[in-house]
């Protein structure tokens, strides 16, 4: 760690926290954590601008989703990277389970004492992922991206060991299932689409490893975007937004991208989509319910939500991120 010139004296408290929320911890490029504040934004003005301005629900659907999809496209990358330098998938589960789940087990937390309307039994569902099984509410709407999430990570484990043709293979396929479901019922649950999305970025994944040529890149993405506005209800932008991702993530590995402001946006963006809608919408409330004007009080909101982010992803986050790395260094994995 270094000091100024001349100093003798280690970086303060508050430099040291920047550094480790600047820091990149999934991989050490820049343009990854930017990614992933371009998507985080986008879903962060989405939110706030329905609850503010409900007469732009349109404009801020469209948005949230961009961001969403983006965000499952950076998810499907990053699991074909890992699987691709480390194959050990109990050590890939570990990390996983690290990663996400303390923070998701606050959120719960949070949601929990902060209403009576859920019981103990609300709490253990939605913190095994079971609530859809049983029929039961998931007590916080964002949570249904992590249902998302849980089910790509449970399957792209089997896709990683069939091998490099399997990942090639894979969105064609599940392209034909919902084909087929879509055929027998008549209809197909848009969120069914969002796995689809994470395997297209496997497929950002193999091309940037040299498996799969730009030609099959290309091929494949338009296969899930005309596949996504056809086969939905959403309407067709639902088959443009994947093909936008796609354009901003090419663009980002291309030229790199890097901004300090945007990688510590990204690297809390996780903590932040849990919790803006307790931490930002409790505090638009009570800035407007002491005369704060709507702008005024919104901007109050997201920054104060994205505080309470940081804090957690250096409280929380993070030292959950280390365990989980340590546990799975070689020297110690099973």
């Amino acid at each position: 760690m270094s000091t100024s010139v001349g100093a003798t004296a280690p970086l303060g408290i508050k430099n040291r926290c920047v550094a480790l929320i600047t820091r990149s911890y999934d991989r050490p490029i820049a343009y990854l954590s930017v990614l992933r504040g371009l998507a985080i934004l986008m879903v962060i003005a989405a939110h706030f601008t329905i609850v503010t301005n409900p007469y732009n629900k349109e404009i801020s659907v469209v948005l949230a989703n961009c961001g969403v999809i983006l965000f499952f496209f950076l998810s499907g990358f990053l699991m074909d990277q890992i699987l691709a330098r480390d194959g050990r998938f109990v050590a890939f589960a570990v990390r996983r389970a690290f990663r996400i789940l303390p923070m998701y087990w606050l959120s719960i937390l949070v949601v929990f004492v902060s209403s009576t309307a859920w019981t103990l039994r609300d709490v253990a569902v939605n913190a095994t992922f079971t609530a859809p099984v049983l029929h039961l509410e998931r007590m916080l709407g964002v949570y249904w991206t992590l249902y998302i999430e849980v089910l790509f990570y449970a399957l792209v484990p089997f896709v990683r060991y069939a091998g490099e043709r399997a990942i090639v293979l894979a969105p064609y396929l599940l392209i034909c299932v919902f084909c087929v479901i879509y055929g027998t019922f008549g209809s197909i649950n848009d969120a069914s689409f969002y796995v689809l999305f994470c395997f297209a970025g496997m497929q950002i994944g193999a091309w940037s490893r040299g498996q799969i040529t730009v030609a099959q890149l290309a091929i494949a993405i338009a296969a899930i975007c005309v596949s996504a506005s056809a086969l939905t209800g959403v309407g067709v932008y639902f088959g443009l937004a994947p093909l936008l991702c796609t354009l901003i993530f090419m663009i980002g590995m291309r030229f790199s991208w890097s901004g300090r402001a945007l990688e510590m946006i990204g690297n809390v963006s996780y903590s932040w989509y849990l919790l803006h809608s307790l931490a930002g919408y409790w505090a638009v409330a009570g800035a407007s319910s002491l005369g704060a004007p709507i702008w005024l009080a919104t901007l109050f909101g997201v920054v104060f939500s994205l505080t309470i982010s940081a804090a957690t992803f250096l409280l929380i986050e993070l030292p959950a991120i280390t365990i989980g790395r340590f546990l799975t260094r070689r020297k110690f994995a099973c």
